[in-house]
């Protein structure tokens, strides 16, 4: 049996998951849904701390819903951002250092693994 509070956040889950869709032409929007999704957790957990919900609980089923939209995010976010650095890295070719360690290039390097 599941908790209101476990149920309240696979709502919002659900509706994070619909909105990402709607938003996939601009990574811009997806970004600030990302945002936004997490804050609302973080919002919830708050009112749920109000009414008196143990904070072990909400700790636990939040911690595990904002992980639920980190691997979403990044799974869908991190290939477009693939192409883009190797796009970077195609218009930069003269002037790429191999002791680069910039973050973007360890994402490219990543990428191409």
């Amino acid at each position: 049996m599941t908790s209101y509070f476990e149920q309240s956040l696979e709502h919002h889950y659900q509706n994070y998951l619909f909105t990402h869709k709607m938003y996939a032409h601009s990574l811009d929007l997806q970004a600030s849904l990302f945002s936004a999704a997490k804050e609302e957790i973080d919002t919830l957990v708050k009112k749920f701390k109000v009414t008196g919900y143990p904070l072990a609980e909400l700790t636990y089923y939040s911690q595990i819903y904002k992980n639920k939209i980190d691997r979403f995010y990044f799974a869908h976010v991190s290939p477009a951002m693939c192409c883009f650095f190797y796009y970077l890295n195609i218009k930069m070719e003269n002037t790429y250092d191999s002791r680069n360690t910039c973050y973007e290039t360890r994402i490219y390097r990543n990428c191409l693994l």
